[in-house]
C-alpha cells in the first residue's frame, strides 16, 4: 500500500513538475508582426530588442509621468496603445525575461484595454497594432483640418436663413396655439 501510494505521489510528481511556468500559464510565443510604418523611427524597429526597448520607453513615458498628455491627445492615446500591443506581443518571447506571473498580468491588461475601446477578444496582435496604429494616423489627420473660411455673401446668406428660420419658428408657434384654441373651444362646446 505504502508503495502504491509513493508511486502515484512520484507521479504526480513527475507530471506537474516537467512543465514549466510558461506552459503553466499558458504563456504563448509572439505572434510574428508586421509593423506599419512610422509606428517606431525606422532605426529602433531593426531588431526586436531595440523595438522593444523603445515600445518600453514610450509605454512607461505616456502611461506614467506623462499620462495626462493622453487625455487630451487622441492621436498619441492609440499611437500608444498600438506600442503597447506591440510591447506586450514581443514580451511573450522567452528571451524577452519576463517572469511568466507578470507577463500573465500584461496579457490580462492588454485584453482589458482591447475590451475598452472595442477590439474583438480573439483579434491577432499584429491586426491589432495596424488597427491602433491607422486610427491613430486617422486622428492626427483630423485634427489637422483647417477650417475654411466663410465669404461675406456665404455669411450674409447664412443669416439672412437664421432670420427665416426665426420668422417661421414663430408663425408655427402662432398656428400651433391657434389650433390648442379651437381645440379648446370645440372640448369646451361637447360638454
Amino acid at each position: 500500500m505504502k508503495i502504491m501510494i509513493f508511486s502515484i505521489g512520484l507521479s504526480l510528481l513527475i507530471l506537474t513538475g516537467c512543465q514549466t511556468d510558461r506552459q503553466r500559464y499558458n504563456i504563448q510565443d509572439p505572434e510574428p508582426v508586421t509593423l506599419p510604418e512610422g509606428l517606431m523611427p525606422a532605426d529602433k524597429a531593426v531588431s526586436p530588442e531595440f523595438g522593444r526597448g523603445y515600445a518600453g520607453e514610450m509605454v512607461s513615458m505616456y502611461f506614467g509621468p506623462k499620462k495626462d498628455l493622453l487625455q487630451t491627445d487622441p492621436a498619441l492615446t492609440f499611437h500608444m496603445l498600438a506600442l503597447f500591443e506591440y510591447l506586450t506581443n514581443e514580451l511573450q518571447h522567452y528571451a524577452a525575461g519576463v517572469a511568466p506571473y507578470q507577463m500573465v498580468e500584461l496579457i490580462d491588461a492588454r485584453n482589458e484595454l482591447r475590451e475598452v475601446i472595442g477590439l474583438p477578444k480573439d483579434i491577432s496582435a499584429n491586426d491589432a497594432i495596424n488597427q491602433l496604429y491607422s486610427m491613430s494616423k486617422f486622428m492626427v489627420l483630423a485634427s489637422s483640418q483647417k477650417t475654411v473660411e466663410e465669404s461675406e455673401e456665404i455669411t450674409t446668406r447664412r443669416k439672412i436663413i437664421g432670420k427665416y428660420k426665426a420668422q417661421i419658428t414663430l408663425l408655427l408657434k402662432k398656428i400651433k396655439s391657434k389650433q390648442d384654441a379651437r381645440q379648446e373651444k370645440l372640448v369646451g362646446e361637447k360638454k
